[in-house]
């Protein structure tokens, strides 16, 4: 147990109690126990300033009892080098034992530099390449995103509520790696298959566009157009023990090419005579998907909370999630699109940046959620002017008419 450090002023206030409550030189009955109590040490430790404090008056001194720790007791801090630890290579920093062993000290050290937030842990994601031409389209993507509001005046981001976002992706029936929490006196649970690759596995195509709401924030629309998964429903060949032959068992389309989509995707489409006029996203641009932009992970979290041990089991997991999913969520995912868009516009098409952050959660609290961003003109003009310089005049022209009155300096 460490001993509780007393300062100068501490020690001279319990022997001024002391020294209050005595006669002749003895502490009344019980008030050392009482000093020890109040200032949280032992009988003994009382005792023994006292005895000091009395020697000191006998001698006529002053009652001044000295912390006895002068100046910085503690063991010099080590100062962090920031200039040595950015010569690092980023490679010999992955842990905080590499970059200790580099830096010639302690495990612990480094470890507490990173618990006070002297040093961060950084996740690094590889980013799709682009090239020139990718850049110019996610720039112009960005851009025809936007119109000018001429009662604000500003420009601002189309609602986008005409715009339905379609992609795919794998969902699977288990991690392969999960985490729980256990008791202690618990057995480690075993899972074990014959490869990875062998992981059952369902590939679907997700639709959604945003969800309309009313003027207090009712949900008047969820946005969810549907979820629909590559599957195929054939008769049992044979009996097993878990089913009889000829009960119709679910199996996962194992090859997903371009034809295959593509008929699934007008079988869907024809049902219910949409008109549809297909819009592609710029090449090696993610983020400028909703379904990839945090979609597919809302609704893969609450997917993994369902224990499935089949495919068909799997399926309804995915549907399952996908309808319970809250449509609040997807709409302020439109709101991160419109964020990465300008972005985009920041970095002329790269996508070198961080996904902005906006508080959406707290702002919806407050009741002052905006339904779309605004984008500064001197921004628009910049990557307008951006265009020009690279020779992109029948894009330029496009969207100044598009932009009208935006464009002009207050």
């Amino acid at each position: 147990m460490v001993k509780p450090h007393l300062t100068t002023d501490k020690k001279d206030s319990i022997c001024i109690f002391l020294l209050g409550n005595s006669k002749d030189g003895l502490p009344e009955k019980g008030k050392i126990s009482e000093a020890a109590a109040k200032w949280g040490v032992t009988r003994k430790t009382i005792s023994t300033w006292w005895a000091r404090a009395k020697k000191k008056m006998a001698i006529g001194e002053l009652l001044h009892l000295p912390s006895g720790k002068l100046g910085n007791s503690n063991r010099p801090k080590i100062i962090i080098d920031k200039e040595f630890i950015k010569g690092i290579p980023k490679k010999n920093r992955s842990t905080i034992e590499r970059l200790a062993k580099k830096l010639h000290i302690g495990y612990g050290t480094v470890q507490r530099w990173a618990k006070r937030g002297a040093i961060r842990k950084h996740t690094n994601a590889i980013h799709p390449s682009l090239t020139e031409g990718n850049k110019l389209q996610r720039l112009l993507f960005a851009l025809r995103s936007t119109y000018f509001d001429k009662d604000q005046d500003v420009i601002k981001f189309k609602d986008m509520s005409n715009e339905i976002h379609i992609d795919e992706k794998w969902f699977y029936l288990t991690k392969t790696t999960e985490n729980y929490y256990m008791l202690a006196e618990e057995d480690t649970p075993y899972r074990a298959c014959q490869s990875k690759r062998f992981i059952t596995k369902v590939m679907f195509i997700c639709a959604v566009c945003r969800p309309l709401l009313g003027s207090d924030g009712q949900i008047l629309f969820d946005g969810k157009i549907g979820i629909f998964p590559f599957i195929e429903r054939e008769p049992a060949a044979r009996n097993s023990k878990n089913r009889p032959a000829d009960t119709l068992v679910t199996k996962a389309t194992e090859s997903v090419t371009k034809e295959v989509m593509k008929a699934y995707f007008r079988a869907v489409a024809d049902s219910d005579e949409f008109n549809i006029h297909l819009v592609f996203q710029p090449p090696n641009s993610p983020d400028l998907n909703i379904n990839d932009l945090g979609f597919f992970r809302s609704i893969q979290s609450l997917q993994n909370e369902v224990a499935a041990s089949n495919t068909e089991d799997l399926v309804k997991a995915v549907e399952c999630a996908f309808e319970t999913h809250n449509p609040s969520k997807l709409n302020k995912n439109f709101l991160s699109l419109q964020a990465v868009m300008i972005e985009i516009m920041k970095c002329k098409g790269h996508n070198s940046f961080k996904l902005p952050h906006l508080s959406k959660d707290l702002l919806e609290r407050q009741g002052i959620l905006p339904k779309d961003l605004t984008v500064e003109k001197c921004l628009v003009r910049e990557c307008l002017n951006y265009l020009h310089e690279h020779g992109h005049v029948s894009e330029l022209q496009m969207l100044v008419n598009d932009l009208g009155g935006g464009l002009v300096e207050n």
